[in-house]
């Protein structure tokens, strides 16, 4: 892994710079000499300035040579070396001993302050010190997930909201990405009316006050002052990924400003991070160049993009570039995204490791990054026709779940050295690994997953606790284990605005996946599942519709008018039976399910090996284990989506999409209308049917 320094004038390239590792500390405890840690940026003002100033020092510099075992860390190629490290900024100086641990440290230090802190800490290290023995791992607070918590939560972010610039707290002041996105979470739950203005004001002042670069797009990382009027102008990728999602998230309800940001986000990604293969890392600060309008950059030299490929970024900002594409209607956007995945994977993503970057030496399997990047493949998975992605995403969850302990999700899958020799469960760490393995749990229940979920969510209450308004990542979890399962299936050959109409609607916490057999979207929240939508405007307006919670939903249900079938005449097409019975009832939703026997059926077997679904048909009589569904009217016509899990014969058991035939060899029916016309007695009267009431807190 090669050092980097800055672009301009510097002598920092002549201090004997090591790796971090355990060479570097063995020579520190051969030879006595404590460790100089310099973390710093490629991106990063005051690094260079470091480097221009005090490592460029002769004074420094033979300091450096003759008392310390210089080592240089780059904080975004080692973010667990700056997560333990790092001193509140960048750069970072920290002076360690040769086990690792720290003596004392800052973050810029001028010349004059830098040669006298290396005399201070040599002489400390000089006189008798006694050996210390390592600290031991500090034992974590244990809390549990509790929803109220959320309320706490969001009566913490209004305390810090200021109403007069937008967004928390004072200077400096960072967008927090994380409590926009979770209150624009609460905004689709209801009940929290101030959530959606107050990001639709915060986002507003940072687009028109000077977060946001109107010449070039993009978003700069933080501003010095609280009216975000003297920002810090590195641009980074992941916080353009995470702006976009929240201006996405917002809608086409707000000003024309904010629009533009919008698209010149997006735009910026491509335009200037994207090199027609991939998405760089970053792009350098440059305060003289960002001050000048469009004709005076023109003249200028553009600030340095990294083209390092960063795992995780690369992945979440595909997400959304892809969603901002086809929201859009910028086809370039969604095809760069996807084309930067693609490339990622190939130059990242090995037999058993992703590595952070695509740079010699790199990290392998950062949870975070296997977490994004699973996420985003499933995500491709879903709105891609005919992807091949979803195996990536399988491949991920079982990277992760291989580390996964009592107590959650680490951020690395083993041990290292100094500060590294405790393993950390942060935050952010389970609350995107815990989001992919609820997305799976959903589409393909699974009790490890399930746990898995479980174990995250427990992970970040505990990591959360104190955390203040960046328990947030912790928030957004607690809104998804309220709401989920919340499925959405997409058809094969879904037009663009109906995948928009998905994406732009897409409520807190609901998952997507492909379904080649569905003749339209479906969306599905417990065992209540919408009629097939093809139209954009039914689908916005179900994915709109207010979200049950998981109690509410059981009410619901309870509540449910339901009718005994009886049994079924021998013979008779179970599809045709089905979709006979809706369209003469007119019923636009129900939930059927069954038990009995059937013969002749053909059904969609999903193939865990090949990732898709294969036609498999039985002439042999199958036991029903489980046949549960969806019947309704699509546009007027009558359809059952229908989920068989069988027993055969030999003892084994199948499952899949029931697709034609079927004859009923015996059997008992049952339906539960969820929506439409209410069943009453003079339909019992009619078609001779017995009325019953199911039981209250029953899932069926």
């Amino acid at each position: 892994m090669s050092h980097r320094f800055s672009p301009r004038p510097n002598r920092a390239d002549q201090i004997a710079w090591r790796e971090w590792g355990a060479e570097a500390f063995a020579e520190a405890g051969a030879d006595g000499r404590p460790v100089l840690l310099s973390v710093s940026a490629v991106w990063c003002h005051w690094c260079h300035v470091m480097d221009e100033t005090t490592y460029s020092d002769p004074t420094v510099m033979e300091l450096i040579r003759e008392h310390l075992v210089p080592i240089r860390v780059d904080a975004d190629q080692r973010p667990d070396v700056d997560h333990r490290y790092n001193m509140g900024g960048w750069p970072t100086t920290a002076f360690l001993d040769a086990d690792g641990e720290l003596l004392t440290g800052a973050t810029y230090l001028p010349p004059a302050e830098m040669a006298a802190t290396i005399r201070q800490v040599v002489s400390y290290l000089q006189r008798a010190r006694p050996a210390q023995p390592a600290p031991p791992a500090v034992p974590r607070p244990k809390r549990s997930p509790d929803r109220r918590h959320i309320d706490q939560l969001y009566e913490e972010i209004a305390g810090a909201y200021d109403r007069r610039h937008g967004g928390f707290g004072h200077a400096p002041k960072f967008p927090l990405t994380d409590v926009l996105a979770f209150l624009l979470d609460l905004a689709g739950l209801g009940g929290h009316v101030e959530a959606r203005p107050m990001v639709l004001e915060s986002v507003t002042r940072m687009v028109e006050d000077g977060l946001y670069d109107p010449v070039e797009g993009g978003f700069f990382r933080y501003s010095t002052t609280q009216d975000w009027s003297q920002p810090h102008y590195e641009k980074m990728l992941d916080d353009q990924a995470a702006m976009l999602e929240v201006l996405l998230g917002l809608g086409d309800d707000v000003p024309k400003t904010v629009r533009e940001a919008t698209a010149g986000t997006a735009d910026y990604m491509v335009r200037v991070l994207y090199d027609g293969s991939c998405l760089g890392g970053s792009q350098d600060a440059d305060q003289a160049y960002y001050a000048g309008d469009l004709t005076a950059r023109r003249q200028g030299t553009p600030p340095l993009v990294d083209r390092t490929v960063y795992a995780g970024w690369v992945a979440r900002a595909t997400r959304a570039l892809v969603a901002a594409g086809v929201i859009l209607d910028r086809p370039q956007w969604a095809e760069a995204g996807e084309t930067a995945f693609r490339t990622m994977l190939a130059r990242c993503l090995g037999a058993g490791i992703l590595r952070h970057t695509d740079q010699p030496g790199a990290l392998s399997n950062l949870s975070a990054d296997v977490a994004q990047v699973g996420l985003t493949a499933l995500f491709l998975g879903a709105v891609t026709p005919g992807s091949d992605l979803g195996t990536v995403g399988d491949e991920c969850a079982d990277l992760l779940l291989r580390s996964l302990s009592a107590d959650g999700f680490p951020e690395l899958p083993e041990f290292g050295l100094g500060r590294l020799r405790h393993l950390e469960y942060p935050l952010a760490v389970n609350a995107w690994a815990g989001q992919l393995m609820a997305w799976l749990d959903d589409i393909r229940p699974d009790p490890t997953l399930a746990g898995a979920w479980q174990a995250a969510l427990k992970a970040a209450a505990s990591a959360a606790a104190g955390q203040s308004l960046l328990a947030a990542a912790y928030g957004r979890m607690l809104v998804i284990d309220q709401v989920r399962p919340c499925v959405v299936s997409l058809p094969k050959d879904l037009p663009r605005d109906g995948l928009a109409a998905v994406l732009s609607a897409l409520p807190p916490g609901a998952v997507l996946r492909a379904d080649a057999m569905a003749p339209g979207v479906v969306v599905c929240r417990g065992q209540q599942c919408s009629r097939p939508l093809q139209d954009a405007a039914h689908i916005q307006r179900q994915l709109r519709a207010e979200v049950p919670t998981a109690q509410a939903a059981r009410a619901e249900d309870a509540q449910a008018l339901a009718v005994d079938m009886g049994r079924i005449p021998t013979g008779a097409d179970l599809l045709a039976f089905f979709q006979e019975w809706a369209s003469r009832h007119q019923v636009e939703t129900a939930w059927v399910s069954a038990i009995g026997a059937l013969t002749k059926c053909q059904i969609a077997f999903f193939d865990q090996r090949q990732r898709r679904y294969q036609p498999l048909s039985f002439d042999e009589p199958l036991e029903i284990l489980s046949l549960t569904g969806n019947l309704s009217l699509a546009d007027g016509q009558p359809f059952a989506h229908l989920h068989l899990v069988a027993g055969r014969a030999d003892g084994t058991t199948i499952g899949g999409h029931v697709l034609t035939g079927c004859e009923v060899y015996t059997g008992e029916y049952r339906i539960s209308v969820q929506h439409g016309p209410p069943l009453t007695r003079s339909w019992d009267e009619k078609l001779g049917l017995r009325l019953w009431p199911p039981q209250a807190g029953t899932d069926r």
